[in-house]
């Protein structure tokens, strides 16, 4: 991906996210008790970004920040934190051997909760993959994911942990940049929207150089304008082929390779084994969309006549 189409994000810019959550708390210690200016510190809109570093600055090594923190805003504003602080989004592209996926790995491996690879694996990711494994203080832990969509990856930061299972509670961010995307914004359709979005944890690097990851929610945004979460990976697997047109002229090139749409998503189908009951599941879900089916930007309204055409054979 051209890092250059996106633009830096300002440091502890607006915030627009206000919902409050219903979080438990993780740490009792005294330091984050509800009545210290500290936790009001944290937790205030208002603050100003020097009161707010130098909180964390003085908040206890081992003492985790992330459960104090009380509502979506709060917890956006530490993303903020942290994305200013870490030096990901100033490596060259070409630094790492595995791409985009080298950053979106660092992130994950250097501040995320859900993180367990092994001594043996993260030296691995370190001298083959040229991941930067450097620890972090516990303080500083939060549970970031990695995402991809097809082609791409990039993170996503659970702040409600409570609803894992809704688009809605996750922040998106491209990690070569800092950009954190939020709905309604050109960044948010790109990364969520346009294309079936997978929320994953690295759960192996081996020494062959592979990335091993773990589905932890899928989502697609139906035809309806919904975001729904895919369970089924197979269904989840054939919204991705219906979905490459919208990815733009140069990766449907690539991906079509000379065929017609129809045949791209049959072969699709066979690729994936699904079935006719998977493929149904699948144009429900499509249903209502814009598809653009070849390269020369012919664009179809997926319509019940129009899928009906489409699973007859040439």
């Amino acid at each position: 991906m051209n890092s250059g189409a996106f633009f830096r994000a300002a440091f502890l810019t607006g915030l627009t996210l206000s919902c409050s959550l219903l979080i438990p708390d993780f740490v009792t210690a005294p330091y984050a008790a509800e009545n210290t200016d500290q936790f009001k510190i944290l937790n205030s809109p208002s603050v100003s970004a020097t009161a707010f570093a130098a909180t964390i600055e003085n908040w206890p090594t081992d003492e985790a920040i992330w459960p104090q923190l009380k509502s979506a805003a709060a917890r956006e504003r530490f993303l903020r934190f942290i994305l200013e602080t870490d030096k990901t989004d100033e490596r060259p592209y070409q630094s790492f051997s595995n791409l985009c996926t080298g950053f979106a790995s660092q992130m994950f491996v250097k501040y995320s909760t859900e993180n367990h690879l092994n001594a043996d694996e993260m030296t691995d990711l370190k001298q083959i993959a040229k991941v930067d494994t450097t620890g972090v203080a516990p303080k500083l832990k939060l549970p970031i994911y990695m995402a991809t969509y097809f082609g791409h990856f990039f993170n996503a930061l659970l702040i409600d942990e409570t609803k894992p299972e809704e688009m809605s509670s996750y922040l998106i961010f491209e990690p070569q940049t800092d950009q954190i995307h939020l709905p309604g914004s050109v960044g948010y359709h790109e990364y969520a929207e346009a294309l079936p979005i997978d929320i994953v944890s690295l759960t192996s690097y081996t020494d062959q150089g592979v990335f091993n990851t773990q589905s932890f929610h899928r989502f697609f945004k139906t035809g309806s304008g919904k975001m729904s979460e895919v369970k089924d990976p197979t269904i989840f697997h054939l919204l991705n082929y219906f979905s490459i047109s919208e990815t733009g002229t140069q990766n449907m090139e690539y991906y079509l390779k000379g065929r017609t749409f129809k045949q791209f998503i049959n072969e699709s189908m066979e690729q994936w084994k699904v079935t006719p009951a998977q493929r149904e599941s699948a144009e429900q879900l499509i249903l209502g969309k814009k598809l653009v089916i070849d390269t020369h930007g012919t664009s179809v309204a997926v319509t019940p006549e129009w899928l009906s055409e489409l699973r007859k054979p040439e």
